[in-house]
């Protein structure tokens, strides 16, 4: 019997946000069109950031799910990338079935943090627009 042959390829993603702001990114895994048993597995997650000079990786954090995981960027982090330069910066997040040896990059690409939204003072007498996300 061949021994069945997996072609992972991890998927790619290019995220804007703004510096200050929280991100949430729900990576969910399916095999076959199927949700993947992810229970147990281990998640990393990091932004690296590369510039003449010098180099420092951002953390992303991660919540393992039944299917995937959660990962997110606290404000304060998002604030470090924006610091870092208005440029995309590589991210990768990646996970272990800890019954195996080797971990998965499952998501892989770039991100930007643009400079924080600044508050504009109100205007007496113009109404607030309220903006769903």
């Amino acid at each position: 019997m061949t021994p069945q042959q997996v072609d992972f390829r991890p998927a790619e993603i290019r995220v804007r946000c703004y510096g200050g702001n929280a991100l949430n990114l729900t990576i969910v895994i399916r095999v076959n069109g199927q949700p993947a048993d992810c229970a147990g597995w281990i998640w990393r997650g990091e932004v690296l950031i590369v510039e003449a000079g010098r180099s420092f990786i951002v953390p992303i954090e991660t919540v393992g799910m039944e299917n995937g995981v959660l990962a997110f960027l606290r404000g304060e982090a998002t604030e470090r990338i924006a610091n870092a330069g208005p440029r995309y910066w590589g991210l990768q997040v990646g996970g272990r079935n800890p019954n195996a040896s080797e971990a998965w990059t499952v998501v892989r690409g770039f991100i930007l943090a643009d400079a924080p939204l600044v508050p504009t003072p109100s205007v007496p007498g113009l109404p607030l627009e309220e903006v769903s996300v």
